[in-house]
């Protein structure tokens, strides 16, 4: 079961670790010294301070869609995850299991990656990379082990203070478990913020307003969406949000994003695979906000900026 859950984190780790680790594996379509000119882009290098300084990682949902064969038959199976950090310490959970790691060890695969592409943008005042490659998993379990080959999407966003991403992927894997060996593909979408939330609310006189890009993945056709993000608090002196998200000009929350209690400095609600949205602001002066949510159709992530 580990290895499945390795997958909700690998794509977002692979790019942070390209970017501002060690690098890709062997058989990457980006030569080094590509690699090398973009981890000295100013750009690049405040990513890698934020990965560095990070306390939190937040992963409200991955799902994957898995066809497996074992054994003369056919299996066709829908799993949803999730998975949050605080400082250190690490929970991931799908498929009836909890495991317990660290934010270093999810930050910093084994797993080897080629990346076969990265380009660097800008929207809506956040830098922005869209990162494609090949990962290669291969992981031990307590009553088995698997291989899987995956190629990946990461949409990636970034302000001073947090990172966000969404992330899609399809692949084959095989193995064995209690001695029956396995076959199979799948395809997913997870989506993630990496952080040092400020653990405090917002505070003072008058309104707020937070706004920037977001970026989705639908759970129906495995396809990228963008849209923009809004979060706005009414009264400072109030400990409350209203937050946002639209995609292909359609608001995808629900009511109940509308009037979200902040709890030191992150706002929660609703639930996995109807409503659910997980943020929190960052910044000495709470001057960005980065959530990421799970409505079923879309997982998906945005950053804001006051």
């Amino acid at each position: 079961m580990k290895c499945r859950l390795t997958f909700a984190s690998a794509l977002t780790s692979a790019m942070l670790t390209v970017l501002t680790a060690c690098g890709g594996g062997d058989g990457a379509k980006v030569s080094p010294s590509e690699i090398e000119q973009l981890r000295k882009d100013p750009r690049v290098v405040r990513l890698g301070g934020i990965i560095e300084r990070a306390s939190a990682l937040v992963i409200p949902a991955a799902y994957y869609d898995f066809t497996v064969t074992a054994a003369g038959q056919t299996e066709h199976v829908f799993l949803p995850m999730s998975g949050s950090c605080r400082r250190t310490r690490c929970t991931l959970r799908g498929g009836g299991e909890t495991i317990t790691t660290t934010l270093n060890d999810l930050l910093n695969p084994t797993s080897g990656v080629d990346v076969t592409g990265i380009t660097l943008g800008s929207r809506q005042g956040f830098d922005t990379i869209h990162v494609t490659g090949h990962a290669r998993l291969n992981e031990g379990f307590y009553d088995g082990s698997a291989i899987a080959s995956l190629n990946a999407q990461s949409y990636g966003l970034w302000g001073r203070y947090g990172f966000a991403a969404a992330d899609v992927l399809d692949g084959s894997f095989s193995g064995t478990s209690q001695g029956v060996s396995f076959k199979g593909n799948l395809r997913g979408a997870s989506s993630s913020t990496v952080g040092t939330p400020a653990g405090s609310n917002p505070a003072g006189f008058g309104g707020a307003f937070w706004s920037g890009p977001a970026e989705a993945i639908s759970t129906r056709s495995w396809n990228r969406r963008s849209g923009m993000a809004t979060i706005t608090m009414a009264d400072l002196s109030v400990p409350r949000v209203a937050v946002d998200v639209n995609i292909g000009g359609h608001s995808i929350g629900s009511s109940g994003w509308q009037s979200i209690w902040l709890h030191n400095g992150r706002f929660e609600t609703g639930a996995a695979g109807i409503d659910r949205l997980i943020g929190d602001f960052h910044g000495p002066e709470h001057e960005e906000a980065y959530g990421a949510f799970d409505t079923g159709a879309f997982v998906g992530s945005f950053g804001a900026r006051r």
